[in-house]
């Protein structure tokens, strides 16, 4: 298909502007596109655009993503802030979601589940040492684990990742005594620090369950508590209004698309929020459950990336996020 070349001067309606040629060319695979005239908005006035029906069309036919981004709205904004987040650390999280983050340069909070860590650990050894006993030189070992191994987990601190707390076994806390609680707190935070060097300072209840004592208990261990579930904002936290005991996160899943998350991340640059978003897993293929496909959080960190090159986002791990924050004049 042939690139569409002709240049067009259109005429001024605005005296203040002048306007320039300009050429169109095809929109490749995949490509995002930019609406930056104010008068893109919900479709209502004689000179308006309707964004919402524009990003369907677009998403739907030809896999390109239509967001507004009015610049007059957001240059005058010091911006938002939004971090990524894994939840478990899973496998696929490790193969696909940090290659696809470091690609964009985009560290986040990894909250990690020790004892799955511990026995992928133990499992991955024995596998690598079956392999070699039992296959061709040449036949490369793939591990099969579903939680990641602590080396692996290592490769995200090396990257700069934040490595938070997600509890030792995963159980419904508010379910467990006061003993247990502390138990399952106290040895992710040791197994985390004797294996990563770190001591976890954000923490994230399993299933996004807590209590007023669980976070009690979670606070005394812990800077940071995490929510789930998004019930609160919607992920969307008020930069001057942060709660530490609970950080509201947007949980992204199977159905999520990339439209969606792009205009919260782009609601949380013009709002000046701090925008969280949740992820458990990443597939190539068709998503299971809890995740999402890889070209679509591929989708999601450039609409971050280039909203934070143009200087109106801020990204960065839960506890670098919260600093910020607490330093603001």
């Amino acid at each position: 298909m042939e690139p569409l070349t002709k240049a067009e001067t259109l005429p001024c309606r605005r005296a203040a502007h002048e306007c320039k040629p300009f050429s169109l060319s095809w929109a490749g695979p995949h490509a995002r596109v930019f609406l930056l005239d104010q008068n893109v908005n919900d479709g209502v006035g004689e000179r308006s655009v309707n964004l919402p029906g524009i990003a369907t069309v677009f998403w739907s036919f030809l896999g390109i993503l239509v967001l507004s981004l009015p610049d007059a709205a957001l240059s005058d904004s010091p911006g938002g802030l939004l971090s990524v987040t894994f939840d478990d650390a899973s496998r696929s999280q490790y193969e696909i979601g940090l290659s696809h983050a470091k690609e964009f340069g985009i560290r986040g909070t990894l909250f990690v589940v020790t004892r799955g860590c511990d026995d992928a650990a133990k499992e991955d050894a024995q596998a690598r040492a079956d392999h070699e006993a039992t296959s061709e030189k040449d036949e490369v070992y793939r591990p099969s684990t579903w939680s990641m191994t602590w080396d692996e987990v290592r490769l995200f601190r090396d990257a700069g990742w934040e490595i938070g707390s997600h509890t030792h076994t995963h159980p419904h806390l508010p379910e467990l005594d006061d003993a247990a609680v502390m138990e399952e707190m106290e040895t992710a935070l040791e197994r985390i620090q004797a294996e990563t060097g770190l001591t976890p300072v954000s923490f994230s209840p399993p299933y996004g369950d807590f209590s007023q004592r669980t976070l009690r208990l979670a606070m005394a261990r812990h800077d940071y508590h995490l929510l789930g579930l998004g019930h609160l904002n919607g992920g969307q936290n008020p930069i001057d209004a942060v709660d530490p005991t609970q950080i509201d996160r947007l949980g992204v899943y199977t159905h999520t698309d990339a439209v969606s998350i792009c205009g919260e991340i782009a609601r949380a640059a013009e709002e000046e929020n701090w925008l969280i978003l949740m992820f458990h897993g990443f597939s190539e293929g068709e998503p299971g459950e809890y995740e999402i496909r890889a070209d679509t959080f591929r989708e999601i960190l450039a609409c971050a990336h280039d909203l934070e090159d143009r200087g109106h986002l801020r990204i960065a791990p839960i506890a670098e996020a919260a600093h910020l924050i607490e330093s603001a004049p």
